[in-house]
């Protein structure tokens, strides 16, 4: 018997306990789906299975990769299953060629743990790994051929630390052991191409709550050290060396900091798992190592989350123990996923206590300090993008952030340092106020439409036109303006949101609360520009802003579509003066109507200009 085959009596309990896992979901009901699709993310532009080298098996399998030959029998591409279970006996690839310099010049890094050598969590961590045989001591010949990147802490509020290998470590620097060379880092031969990882969306899991409906129940588990589970082939740890007490180690599990990390763990654990569980009619979604699902009814929730929770321990992963906080949540109404509590009582979204009063201080440690660290900044954007989940309309007041972030150093940025400008200033007290007053108001639930649309458009250099109704072609009230002197000199691109801002300030109305506003638009910019509530021109920001505080203030959601130009006629004739009098409005009533109008849209705009803030 081979080293890495099992015996008969294992493979006999693995068969029989996945017999009993599809005999305990026959009895509750789940009859197998005849009808199978393929694994999302199982493709890959290198050979991730070790087939060729067949004869240096792992010492021991990281998990029961058996378990998907019998539960997967029914799967359409056995080939891929068998290789995807050939790798839990053999390791697996790691998608950096052999024919890259970094196997026949290894990357030298002078750095160490020595700063952090008497932490008693390193200390705890790599017993850990030593122990488990995910980690071991380089044998004084390999040293020379081992590629050393240094080891990071990532310190989680919060959460707890992770042991990074910092594998993107050199960037651009020279090296004097790769012979003054500009030495290359690991992740720079792995490109993440090689293996697309279509992440899951918190947007389709949203609908699962939605079609249950308010009330339903939520529940969630988690794989322990998730990428830790994969095992690398022979040969393949030699690019994941460091250096800790003086001495050389390697990895021989899939490292955290490893750019294909996350596509080589998912598609050997997790998508098999969830194609398993479907297929037993178990509504459940992964996002890599997390799993979670929604049902309107408790005992069928309480089923999914034990078949789920069986079906992971069976594959042989660590499971993290019942009601962890933060990890295992069985089936409630209150469950925080990705990071965004979500309430089916209420149906609502919202951050967590501890999460605004972590983005608040971050926000006033910013706002305090006369400059600024790029981290600290890119650290605070992190926040605030978590933040925009709950609430949306803060995306234009991260703009101005995202810029000082990006700036370059020829334009001011010294030594990794950045100052808070006046409109970011403007922008962070905006969220320090926006925050915690609008946390958790939220709504799941798809805002109802409002039966009136509005139409927008801007001309060149004549001014803007916008009309209001149920139907295009039958407006209730239309609007023109000219432009001031600053905004003639503005892209069109500004003006056509600059015409959607006069249209929303004249127009607003109490009745809007609670409803969705749709405005047509033939320019692409200002509705993809809706659609993300994102910008660049520094001028369309300011405008962007405008709107979305309009709409936060009014408490209506706004979405912007595109028609062709041909299509906006009437909108397209008002901004150019020519509608009055031509067949688009022909009734004497709605004539005169529009003659009031345009005289008093125009001496209105100037006031409303002057009086609006430019926050």
């Amino acid at each position: 018997m081979e080293a890495w085959q099992i015996s008969k009596k294992d493979a006999r309990s693995l068969y029989l306990a996945c017999v009993a896992w599809e005999h305990h979901a026959s009895e509750l009901g789940r009859a197998p789906r005849l009808q199978s699709n393929r694994m999302p993310n199982c493709e890959c532009d290198f050979e991730f299975a070790n087939v060729e080298n067949v004869s240096e098996p792992l010492s021991k399998p990281a998990y029961n990769a058996g378990a998907f030959l019998f539960l997967m029998r029914t799967y359409e591409d056995q080939k891929l299953i068998r290789r995807l279970a050939h790798t839990a006996y053999f390791g697996a690839l790691v998608g950096v060629p052999k024919e890259s310099c970094i196997w026949h010049q290894p990357l030298i890094c002078p750095h160490n743990l020595k700063a952090v050598d008497g932490d008693d969590f390193v200390e705890r961590e790599m017993a850990k790994r030593i122990a488990s045989g995910s980690v071991r001591l380089a044998a004084p010949k390999e040293s020379i051929l081992v590629s050393l990147s240094p080891l990071r802490i990532k310190r989680r509020q919060g959460s707890k630390d992770r042991l990074i290998h910092d594998l993107s470590y050199p960037i651009g620097k020279k090296i004097a052991q790769s012979g003054e060379k500009t030495a290359k880092s690991i992740n720079s031969f792995a490109s993440s191409s090689k293996l697309p990882l279509v992440h899951f969306s918190l947007d389709s899991f949203l609908e699962d709550v939605r079609a249950c409906g308010p009330g339903s129940f939520i529940w969630k588990t988690d794989i322990q050290d998730a990428y830790r589970n994969i095992r690398l082939a022979k040969g393949q740890a030699q690019l994941f060396g460091f250096v800790w007490r003086d001495a050389t180690y390697v990895d021989c599990s899939l490292p955290f900091g490893y750019t294909l990390s996350p596509g080589l763990f998912n598609i050997r654990i997790p998508e098999p798992c969830e194609w398993i569980l479907r297929r037993w009619q178990v509504d459940v979604r992964h996002y890599l190592d997390d799993f979670f699902g929604c049902r309107s009814s408790l005992s069928k929730a309480q089923e999914d989350y034990s078949l789920t929770r069986k079906l992971l321990d069976l594959v042989g992963v660590k499971l993290h123990p019942p009601d962890t906080p933060g990890k295992d949540v069985p089936p409630a109404t209150k469950v925080e996923v990705l990071g965004i509590q979500i309430d089916t009582v209420a149906f609502t979204l919202s951050l967590s206590d501890a999460k605004v009063d972590l983005t608040l201080n971050a926000i006033r440690r910013a706002c305090c300090a006369s400059l600024v660290g790029v981290k600290q900044l890119q650290s605070l954007a992190g926040l605030l993008s978590a933040a925009t989940r709950v609430l949306p309309l803060g995306r234009p007041f991260l703009l101005e952030l995202s810029a000082a972030i990006d700036l370059p150093e020829s334009q001011g940025a010294e030594f990794g340092k950045r100052s808070i400008s006046p409109q970011m200033q403007l922008d962070l007290d905006w969220w320090l106020v926006e925050l915690p007053r609008r946390n958790g108001k939220l709504s799941i639930h798809h805002p109802p439409l409002y039966p009136e649309q509005i139409w927008t458009d801007a001309s060149g250099q004549e001014g803007i036109g916008a009309h209001i109704g149920r139907e295009q072609g039958d407006p209730r009230a239309v609007l023109v303006s000219t432009y001031d002197e600053e905004m003639t000199a503005c892209q069109i691109y500004c003006k056509e949101m600059w015409a959607l801002l006069q249209a929303l300030r004249r127009w607003t109305t109490p009745e809007w609360a609670g409803h969705k506003i749709v405005c047509w638009t033939d320019n692409h910019g200002l509705k993809d520009a809706i659609c993300a509530w994102r910008t660049t021109p520094k001028h369309a920001g300011l405008i962007l802003r405008q709107i979305a505080s309009l709409c936060l203030e009014g408490d209506f959601t706004l979405e912007a579509c595109w028609i062709p130009t041909e299509l906006n006629t009437l909108a397209d004739s008002l901004s150019r003066f020519k509608t009055v009098g031509s067949e688009l409005i022909a009734d004497a009533r709605l004539l005169a109507h529009t003659n009031t109008l345009v005289h008093a849209v125009r001496a209105d705009h100037h006031k409303a200009s002057r009086e609006a803030p430019r926050t």
